[in-house]
């Protein structure tokens, strides 16, 4: 389903998971070991992020490699589920409304090690900066979204939208989203 964006969402995410990681998720069966039937031990280890989604059943428009490199995600503009529960001006559930990609933060990260490094100066390249000014613009020319509407995942979703202790925390203190909305 093809949405009309209105905005883009700044992710992140660990550039890649344990296989254990998948014992998260509530098709695991910890009886048999097994995530969707197959055993845990035939999925590869460590686990990319752009797998890690589909796995998890979410995805985003693309993904920015700790080198810079855009990979593809959901077509554009079709609905992804990125967003989860969101808020922003009066639109609310901004996977109807808005893009998103995820700047990958390097290595294999534990959830602990992975909100450690986005609030760590020097997480993200500037390769990663300059591809994501560079897909916003595109985005934002090709869809008339305004700077305004180019938001940090934790500004729409976080514990004022989902609770406390619930909120989103991404793309992080590290990722200054007021000076990446002036540079666009």
């Amino acid at each position: 389903m093809a949405i009309e964006p209105k905005g883009i969402i700044v992710h992140s995410m660990s550039e890649y998971f344990e296989r254990d990681a998948l014992k998260w998720l509530s098709r695991y069966n910890k009886e048999t070991n097994t995530f969707d039937g197959t055993p845990l031990h035939q999925y590869p280890n460590p686990i990319h992020a752009p797998d890690w989604l589909v796995y998890s059943r979410l995805s985003v428009h693309g993904f920015i490699s700790p080198n810079g490199d855009w990979i593809a995600g959901r077509a554009v503009p079709e609905k992804a589920a990125h967003a989860g529960k969101s808020i922003f001006g009066n639109l609310s559930g901004l996977n109807s409304h808005f893009l998103g990609f995820e700047m990958l933060v390097p290595g294999v990260n534990n959830y602990s090690q992975f909100i450690n490094k986005i609030a760590t100066a020097g997480t993200f390249s500037s390769a990663q900066r300059e591809t994501a000014l560079a897909k916003c613009r595109e985005w934002m020319a090709t869809y008339n979204i305004s700077s305004n509407a180019v938001v940090g995942h934790s500004e729409v979703s976080g514990d004022d939208v989902r609770g406390p202790g619930k909120g989103k925390r991404d793309p992080g203190s590290s990722f200054d989203m007021d000076a990446f909305r002036g540079d666009l």
